[in-house]
């Protein structure tokens, strides 16, 4: 599968963060795709652990420059995390993410400095 720019810099980032290969993100998105069509497959809503439900709607095909596409509607409702997060962001208060990334950066300069 071939990848735009958008999601290599997406991935970059996560390797940026993370410390995982280019490979290794790569596969774990590969992977959830398959939970997210098997899912599909078993007519259940995904759940993506911190992240929300993800439901799917097969629409039908549609005829778009001579090609068959496939028309989906998505709905996704985000985890309470992620809602907590955003809502100290917009309030200005220290949140989750602010100590997630003190606590990496602590790690890897512990890690680093050994």
């Amino acid at each position: 599968m071939k990848i735009t720019k958008e999601e290599e810099m997406f991935i970059e980032k996560m390797h940026l963060i993370s410390g995982k290969t280019h490979d290794e993100i790569k596969d774990m998105f590969t992977n959830i795709i398959m939970l997210i069509i098997f899912d599909f497959i078993e007519e259940k809503d995904s759940y993506l652990p911190l992240l929300g439900i993800l439901k799917i709607n097969y629409l039908g095909d549609k005829i778009i420059n001579s090609k068959r596409e496939v028309d989906l509607k998505l709905t996704f409702e985000p985890h309470d995390y992620i809602k907590k997060i955003i809502g100290q962001i917009v309030d200005k208060e220290e949140n989750e993410l602010h100590k997630l990334l003190k606590k990496k950066i602590k790690n890897y300069l512990v890690k680093y400095l050994e």
